[in-house]
């Protein structure tokens, strides 16, 4: 701190009273007025330099006063000046400074606090709220759900207002509207007429449209009516060519078929598996469902499985591609129509497709150089709560209308059988509905879809066999019953399962069961082989054929519960698949795993098969089917049978005659022999 020498605050004071109380010189002398201030200000400097000379004497007076401790650590630390003549300067700033820049910070620390203590008492919060983090009610998985839809799933329940809020009334001017001038083709339904318009404004014009709908109907009728015929006038022009059916059949590869065609298949079907062939009922169509693709390129959205429908009379290009979306196992087509097509897959669903929807309703794809149609199933069974199969599909089969007592007038098409791998058989029922689907609640219908399929009844085959799924895992459950092979005759409700415990089971689809209940396997092959074929004579209802897994044949009689036939050990393999034939009653075909195709004449012989003769030089996957036509009797009609290779090909074999027509003599023996 500073402090002035004994009089000099006197003599300060005396000099500026004295220079107060001094005549104000006169504004005008410029000169005189510069030299004052000139002497005023050398006055000042030489009082500022006393000060300074005084404080720094002080200083060093305070400074001699105390001894500076010793440091060890560096030797410029452990020096000591002394130095009468010079200020004394420890790590570049003066000690009195030092210590005097320390106080000021105190202060200056001490202020700042007082000034941030007054400002925060003074601040309050406007709005504060304490909620427990840990303490709030659980959010319900309908609260979950709701927040993803976030504002849009909020409506104004009420406006609350204050007492001040005032309607007032606006008056705005009426919005203008007036005719324009509109181009349209005339193709698209209307035609344009310019006439002229009531309107006097240059700015709304004097020309407007008029559109005439009655006559644009003519165009739209002539553009549905050519996108219908497209494809017959296609088939009259290939039909023209008359070599055409000779460039699209080969020679006769076996001995039972007179000529054979190689169904034309399109890249999407490249590394595929043929899993199931079915004919349509009148023979006309043939369809294929294929498994997944394994290898090759395939188009993205077209991997999963697909099924094909050809005609039989031009085997050419498919004329529809199905998308299943899953692998396939099975496929027929429903009931008495050849637009129905049911698909069973490998985890239990049921797909059905109506063909006859717009192919703007399905996405496209390009494969080969061919735009390619993919359609999704009209009706799937997965959003069927409880009603959807469990297990494998491992066949389905169409049903007879009839024995459901369907009327077309209400909408019902017909009815397929389905059973899965745990012998349950399910029937369905094929609804056509008058309008396309807007439902949001049926889950199972597709957009714009107006097939559907209705459970009526199911049938469980495994009453007094154990099932993984609903017995307990105890040691003694070492076996589950599976059935192999569905056959339905037409005309009846009777269903027949051939099941891997060497028996074929029987029951109806609806009302009392009518015996026999179970057919045994003769005891040479029962317990040791499991029936994989069934099929019953189309011609004679009470006749069933049996196919085992051993290789065994046999004859039953349903009338008489009691076995007609039977030849052990026919072929050397187990029996992939067995039909009769549908216009010769004695005559039937048999097809092991090893592709070896056997005929059997119960007419001329008893004894075992009169041909067996190996189908192709690849393996063959999958069953040949024999079409079923509703004139059995017509001659038009061509008996063939369509067979799938692992190679993803498609083969019709056109039957010879002679195991495919029957005397009339010949068939009322056989008819009475065996009914």
């Amino acid at each position: 701190d500073y402090k002035p020498a004994p009089g000099a605050k006197k003599a300060s004071l005396t000099a500026l009273k004295a220079k107060r109380e001094a005549p104000i010189l006169d504004t005008g002398d410029g000169e005189g007025l510069a030299a004052a201030i000139a002497a005023e200000n050398e006055e000042a400097k030489a009082i500022a330099k006393e000060k300074e000379k005084k404080r720094i004497a002080e200083q060093k007076a305070a400074f001699d006063s105390q001894s500076i401790p010793a440091r060890p650590t560096t030797a410029l630390r452990q020096r000591q000046i002394k130095d009468e003549g010079k200020e004394v300067v420890i790590s570049g700033m003066k000690l009195p400074e030092k210590k005097a820049e320390r106080k000021n910070r105190k202060k200056s620390s001490k202020g700042f606090s007082k000034i941030v203590k007054s400002i925060l008492k003074e601040v309050e919060l406007a709005d504060s709220r304490y909620i427990p983090m840990f303490e709030l009610v659980p959010l319900t998985p309908y609260q979950v759900y709701a927040r993803t839809f976030r504002t849009s799933g909020l409506g104004i329940a009420g406006v609350q207002a204050g007492s001040d809020a005032v309607a007032i009334e606006t008056q705005t001017e009426p919005d203008g509207s007036a005719d324009a001038i509109c181009q349209a083709p005339e193709d698209f339904g209307m035609r344009r007429k310019a006439i002229a318009s009531d309107e006097t404004d240059p700015l709304h014009g004097t020309v407007a449209s008029k559109f005439d709908f009655d006559e644009g109907k003519e165009a739209m009728r002539l553009a549905a009516f050519l996108e219908r015929a497209s494809q017959a006038c296609e088939e009259l022009l290939e039909e023209a060519d008359k070599n055409f059916a000779a460039k699209k059949e080969s020679a006769p590869p076996n001995k039972f078929a007179s000529s054979c065609v190689n169904l034309e298949c399109d890249s999407l079907l490249e590394g595929r598996e043929v899993k199931s062939v079915s004919f349509s009922v009148d023979g006309e169509y043939a369809c294929a469902c294929y498994g997944t693709a394994t290898r090759g390129k395939v188009p993205e959205g077209a991997r999963d499985g697909l099924a094909c429908v050809w005609k039989v009379a031009d085997p050419g290009f498919p004329t529809k591609f199905l998308c299943c979306g899953l692998e396939p196992s099975t496929c027929c087509f429903g009931g008495d129509k050849d637009h129905f097509i049911v698909s069973g897959t490998e985890a239990g669903t049921i797909c059905l497709w109506d063909t006859r929807e717009a192919a703007s309703h399905h996405r496209t794809l390009e494969s080969g150089g061919r735009v390619v149609t993919l359609r999704e199933p009209s009706f799937h069974s997965d959003g069927l709560h409880g009603q959807n199969h469990t297990s494998r599909v491992s066949r389905i089969a169409p049903c007879s209308s009839s024995s459901q007592g369907g009327d077309s007038s209400m909408g019902v098409r017909g009815s397929v059988a389905s059973m899965e791998e745990f012998a349950r058989v399910t029937i369905w029922t094929i609804i056509e509905m008058d309008t396309s689907s807007t439902s949001t609640t049926d889950l199972s219908l597709a957009p714009l879809g107006r097939v559907k399929l209705v459970r009526l009844s199911s049938i469980d085959f495994t009453s007094g066999f154990p099932r993984p799924w609903t017995s307990s895992h105890t040691p003694d459950v070492t076996h589950a019953v599976r059935a192999l092979d569905l056959s339905i005759p037409l005309g009846t409700n009777s269903l027949f399962v051939g099941v891997d415990s060497g028996a074929v089971l029987h029951s109806t689809s609806y009302g009392e069961a009518l015996p026999p209940s179970r057919l045994r396997l003769p005891d040479a092959c029962f317990g040791c082989a499991g029936v994989t074929a069934v099929d019953v004579n189309p011609l004679i209802p009470t006749l069933l054929a049996v196919g085992a897994s051993d290789g065994s044949v046999c004859i039953y009689s349903t009338k008489r519960s009691a076995l007609v036939h039977s030849w052990i050990d026919a072929c050397n393999n187990p029996v992939a698949c067995i039909r009769w034939s549908p216009k010769r009653p004695y005559t039937f075909f048999v097809f092991d795993n090893l592709h070896y195709i056997y005929v059997w004449d119960l007419m001329q012989s008893t004894s075992g098969a009169l041909l067996g003769e190996k189908i192709g030089s690849s393996g063959v996957s999958g069953k040949f089917h024999v079409p079923l036509s509703f004139n059995l009797g017509s001659s038009s009609t061509k008996t063939m049978l369509v067979i799938g290779y692992d190679s993803g090909s498609v083969e019709l074999h056109t039957l010879q005659s002679e195991y495919t027509t029957a005397k009339k003599d010949q068939r009322h023996k056989f008819k009475k022999l065996y009914s």
